[in-house]
């Protein structure tokens, strides 16, 4: 089984919605041959995911399920010389690294955020739909019901809400990925759910922000999220 975790296209922000250039992009990323496969459709319930993800629904048939889980989490905010309400995966490098432990949840600062009550909502929503495909948590490890079925999950989301994610199926910290990683507008990163034999699961990354479906149209990737682009 694979997941593939894809970020809305590029966005207005203010309408909650997507530019011209993002509905290029959704287009786009709805000629993947994956798509008419066996699978699943999930979206955030903002604007600019749900955009997303319909050229691709409407290719292949599907309907898609609302997850309120899935929602950016941009009220997990902290201030910051450069704004007032800094999503959190944008703090500074070094202060980001601070919190790759265990215990981040417990830092002086994020304790004054709702980041706890968002990574827990994270968590319950994550480990309820991985059991509708017979995968539970269990000993402090990923383990299978029962053989998984050769079949995708799609999650249309977000840049941070996505590393987030990603972090919690890989057990890490999301700091981690905060401060090492990025997913490109509609970008698709590829997860498989790897099974070793003896009834564990093993999430690995196939393909992080892959864009190759904006280069075969002619689109150039873009860069709307990065740290220093707060317009």
């Amino acid at each position: 089984m694979k997941l593939y975790l894809i970020r809305h296209g590029d966005p207005d922000y203010d309408k909650d919605s997507l530019t011209e250039e993002g509905r290029r992009q959704a287009h786009a990323l709805a000629c993947l041959p994956w798509i008419r496969s066996e699978g699943e459709f999930f979206s955030s319930p903002l604007g600019r995911a749900r955009e997303t993800a319909a050229p691709a629904a409407e290719t292949a048939g599907k309907a898609v399920e609302i997850l309120p889980w899935l929602r950016e989490m941009d009220d997990v905010t902290v201030w910051d010389r450069r704004r007032p309400d800094l999503a959190v995966w944008n703090l500074a490098p070094e202060r980001l690294k601070t919190l790759e432990n265990r215990r981040f949840l417990e830092d002086a600062v994020m304790a004054e955020t709702c980041l706890k009550k968002r990574w827990e909502e994270l968590e319950s929503g994550g480990l309820s739909l991985l059991s509708r495909y017979g995968i539970s948590r269990r000993d402090g490890a990923w383990r299978e019901d029962g053989p998984l079925e050769d079949r995708y999950i799609a999650l249309f989301c977000h840049l941070g809400v996505g590393l987030a994610f990603l972090a919690f199926l890989l057990d890490l910290p999301p700091a981690v990925l905060w401060r090492t990683g990025f997913l490109s507008p509609s970008s698709v990163t590829e997860i498989l759910a790897e099974e070793s034999g003896d009834g564990r699961v093993n999430f690995r990354i196939l393909k992080m922000s892959g864009v190759e479906h904006l280069a075969l149209k002619g689109i150039e990737a873009g860069t709307r999220g990065l740290q220093y682009n707060f317009k």
